[in-house]
């Protein structure tokens, strides 16, 4: 990989390159892997932007290692809170896996960190949610957060579940610019949710006008 991204980098066809792999064995040695990646990539000459992810229960040192090679690291938080996690994976702690790891990363890169959040993943409410995002924005302090809609997949044990609409994530992306652009707090923000806790299909500013 690092010897196809240089030769591309150095026909001025690529410009950046965001890192990324799934823990098919121990987490360790894919972190390994993806560090030595981009140490290949450095060394080699490559000085642009390189976005680096954290697996969760990635150790202190690799997330250090990694905040020193990368422009930017994330580790993505998937959902709203522990129970949440416990529907959509048997083997991760949301304390220990996931949100431990996002402070190191927060205190290894400040200001240069991203996450992600999978909406309807685990039926979690919007409500759910604009809590979770606004504690992330307080606590960690990314300089993004992203969304992704669920899809649900066949022959995996979400296969049952409905997949969430565009509209969802698009409107949380409308929400997510109001807090992170704007400095509308979770207080202000909650005029937009219903009173069941879910989201309009409709433009947040209008709501809260």
């Amino acid at each position: 990989l690092a010897r196809t991204f240089l030769s591309l980098y150095w026909q001025s066809r690529v410009g950046g390159l965001f890192l990324s792999s799934g823990i098919p064995y121990d987490v360790d040695i894919v972190m390994g892997d993806l560090l030595e990646t981009a140490r290949l990539l450095r060394s080699g000459g490559y000085d642009g932007y390189l976005h680096l992810k954290i697996l969760p229960g990635a150790s202190h040192t690799d997330i250090e290692e990694a905040a020193r090679l990368a422009s930017r690291i994330s580790i993505n938080v998937e959902t709203t809170g522990p129970s949440r996690l416990r529907a959509l994976s048997g083997v991760k702690d949301y304390g220990q896996d996931i949100m431990k790891r996002l402070a190191w990363v927060a205190d290894a890169k400040p200001g240069r960190h991203t996450t992600q959040l999978v909406v309807g993943a685990a039926g979690e409410t919007d409500a759910e949610i604009l809590s979770c995002v606004g504690d992330l924005y307080r606590a960690a302090q990314p300089s993004r957060i992203y969304y992704s809609a669920f899809h649900a997949m066949p022959k995996t044990r979400l296969e049952t579940r409905s997949s969430t609409p565009a509209w969802r994530t698009n409107r949380w992306y409308q929400i997510d610019y109001l807090m992170r652009e704007y400095g509308l707090q979770v207080e202000e923000l909650q005029a937009a949710i219903r009173a069941d806790g879910s989201l309009a299909d409709a433009d947040p500013k209008e709501i809260l006008a």
